[in-house]
């Protein structure tokens, strides 16, 4: 969209601050709605944020790019959030360490993988389409359609869960 390297790094500020602003609100959300139900509530806005940002071209305010990236930073927390206590709640005190330990090097491997089918797809987009003005634009919006996708069959997966688990893990109203 023309932005410099350093306007481009600002505007990816969003989601960390919104993740960790999020954060404040998580427990009671979990609390209130249950794991099963947020982690799909969460999944499905996040898809929502992912299909907003194939909509950015040049005419996009700024404010708008700052509000989904919130969006999606937000979305992001409460899924890393859910996921971390559910994987980690039930483990002892002696098996925490290593547990967050597996779990965060999955997590990476997850991200690095992700970031690895996006490019693969961006690259399929870029050569069936053009590298240059619009046609570029174009590639990353269809590449952001196509990896929501992958949201939407988090839901799926996510289905699996009893709607009772992590309800041990629960603050009772």
């Amino acid at each position: 969209f023309g932005y410099s390297a350093e306007e481009s790094g600002w505007l990816l500020a969003p989601i960390a601050l919104m993740s960790v602003v999020f954060k404040r609100f998580i427990g009671h959300i979990l609390n209130i709605l249950g794991y099963k139900t947020t982690l799909i509530l969460s999944s499905l806005l996040m898809a929502g944020s992912t299909v907003s940002m194939s909509w950015l071209d040049t005419s996009s305010s700024t404010t708008w790019i700052i509000c989904n990236l919130m969006w999606y930073g937000a979305c992001m927390s409460m899924i890393f959030t859910s996921i971390n206590t559910l994987t980690v709640g039930d483990l002892s005190q002696a098996q925490s360490g290593v547990g967050s330990t597996v779990l965060s090097i999955v997590q990476q491997v997850g991200i690095g993988f992700g970031i690895a089918v996006a490019s693969i797809i961006l690259t399929l987009y870029r050569q069936f389409m053009g590298n240059d003005g619009d046609a570029l634009q174009h590639a990353f919006s269809y590449t952001f359609l196509t990896t929501s996708v992958f949201a939407i069959a988090l839901v799926w997966i996510l289905s699996y869960l009893r709607k009772t688990d992590g309800d041990h893990l629960r603050k009772k109203c």
